[in-house]
């Protein structure tokens, strides 16, 4: 791609979703403009917030709410703070492929330790069905927002729809999402948003397969009977201090931290979405605020993404990889962090990405619908 296509600021192309460019070929993000729609839910999110602070469960209410329990360092802290508040949470977790072996033993040390009730539901065949949907269909780029490139969003959004039906099959009126605050901006407020967001997506019919017929009660439900979405380090987010949370977690024994296992095993296949689909790098955004910031030089980080795209779509997509090949990959990995055991992740992940990709029955060679 010529250089002409990029912001004259960073390294964001032209056609990324939800980025718009001046006259000047300067895009919205370095102008620091938020989307209306994120906006919108930063303040819905804050409210629902507010709402949920001032909520107290009543003597006849088994449960209070419904906590994401995903094993990170952010919802065994809400966890305890929940417990603190006498809110009566329910934890609950959503058994998936491709989670960390830390945060499945940090979820045992928070039930050993911790007086809480703690349901888990098993995912696989339902995120199977739904990632081989989506990487095998083409999405429509009329409703690609901010963030859209990154599969992440749907698969997140995914685990709040299991953690919102369960709720709204027991009747449990909060669903707290324990996503720090940088990434409030693309977090639905509100179930049903969060379900057409999905609709979008993968459509009705597989939501069904994998939902139910509470698929159709929700999208006609009015929304005061629907769970409200509660994120709840919205509210705290000048507060919020990850490096203070992990010390408390680990001083209270509930807590170990590894930086590589936490990363998804997913990783290199939605890099691949975001340049098939997108053609842009799934962490285009991280990228473009380094350059902002001068941690990367601009014309560099254009041309390491340029690197990376060939390898993702040309190289990492092959049965047998040849060790020039892997010479490049390494090469190319050691460029985008200065973490020696995190370059060597990705590059694990880049040369597993089409066992992966069998694993979950996607044919990265077929044509796309």
């Amino acid at each position: 791609m010529g250089k002409e296509i990029f912001c004259k600021e960073c390294i964001i192309a032209r056609g990324h979703p939800g980025v718009d460019f001046n006259k000047q070929g300067v895009c919205s993000l370095c102008e620091q403009i938020i989307p209306e729609s994120c906006l919108d839910n930063y303040e819905n999110n804050l409210k629902n917030c507010e709402m949920f602070y001032k909520f107290s469960p009543s003597e006849k209410d088994k449960y209070g709410c419904l906590l994401m329990l995903s094993g990170g360092k952010d919802s065994l802290f809400m966890l305890t703070q929940l417990l603190k508040d006498k809110k009566k949470p329910l934890a609950f977790t959503l058994d998936i492929p491709f989670e960390s072996k830390t945060a499945k033993e940090n979820i045992e040390r928070a039930k050993s330790i911790l007086d809480i009730d703690h349901i888990s539901m098993s995912a696989y065949w339902a995120f199977k069905k739904m990632w081989k949907h989506i990487f095998m269909t083409a999405p429509n780029p009329q409703t690609a927002k901010l963030n859209s490139e990154r599969i992440c969003e749907a698969c997140g959004n995914f685990i709040i729809l299991s953690a919102c039906f369960f709720a709204y099959k027991f009747e449990i009126p909060y669903v707290i999402y324990c996503a720090d605050p940088s990434q409030v901006f693309f977090i639905y407020p509100d179930f049903k948003l969060t379900l057409e967001a999905m609709i979008d997506r993968v459509g009705v019919e597989v939501l069904i397969t994998i939902f139910g017929e509470d698929v159709r009660a929700v999208l006609s439900e009015d929304n005061l009977n629907l769970p409200k979405i509660i994120t709840p380090y919205v509210a705290m987010a000048e507060q919020y201090n990850a490096e203070e949370i992990i010390n408390y977690l680990k001083k209270e024994g509930l807590y170990i931290s590894s930086p590589i296992e936490t990363h998804c095993s997913l990783w290199a296949l939605y890099h691949y979405f975001a340049y098939k689909y997108y053609n842009c790098d799934a962490d285009a955004l991280v990228y473009a605020k380094n350059v902002r910031d001068g941690l990367i030089a601009r014309n560099e980080m254009i041309e390491v993404t340029a690197e990376l795209r060939d390898i993702y779509l040309e190289i990492a997509v092959k049965n047998k990889i040849s060790q020039e090949e892997k010479t490049h990959i390494k090469k190319v990995v050691n460029k985008v962090t200065q973490n020696p055991r995190e370059a060597n992740w990705i590059f694990d992940q880049l040369l597993s990405m089409k066992k992966t990709a069998d694993k979950l029955g996607i044919d990265l060679s077929a044509e796309t619908k």
